[in-house]
């Protein structure tokens, strides 16, 4: 990868389809050697680790119940100006993380990229995701991890 690039996963690895951001953003870390972190939630913790990188890819569920199960968005820092109300299940958004990240110092990232995968369940505690969401997971890895080749090219 050509830039200073951390891929974040977020989600529950024991509540069914939430899972899915820290499964995918594990395995892309580790196909194209990218540093990864992983959280259940979006916190003043996180801080230390966007530190000094340019770019931040992150990867998680969102349940619109608009979109087909397993249908991915891409969103961009600037997307989430425009986004009200309670759209993540982890605290605080990115922007307000970003935004205490510069007030407090911290060289934050200038691009972010967001992949948000619709699911179907959030609730269940499982390790397992539903049947629906495990089918396309090959299908959705293949198209976020051609996007993040296409975008910064390839090791």
């Amino acid at each position: 990868m050509k830039n200073n690039i951390l891929i974040i996963g977020l989600g529950n690895d024991i509540i069914c389809d939430d899972r899915i951001g820290l499964d995918l953003a594990a395995t892309i870390a580790d196909e194209l050697s990218i540093p990864l972190a992983a959280s259940q939630a979006v916190n003043l913790g996180l801080l230390s680790d966007l530190d000094g990188f340019d770019t931040i890819i992150i990867i998680d569920s969102i349940m619109t119940g608009s979109n087909s199960i397993g249908a991915l968005t891409k969103l961009s820092l600037s997307d989430l100006t425009t986004v009200t109300g309670n759209y993540s299940t982890h605290q605080i958004s990115f922007l307000d993380l970003i935004n205490a990240g510069k007030a407090m110092g911290f060289s934050m990232p200038t691009s972010i990229i967001i992949y948000a995968i619709e699911i179907l369940d959030n609730k269940t505690i499982t390790e397992k995701m539903t049947t629906e969401l495990q089918d396309k997971y090959p299908y959705i890895l293949k198209e976020i991890k051609d996007d993040i080749n296409h975008s910064f090219g390839s090791n």
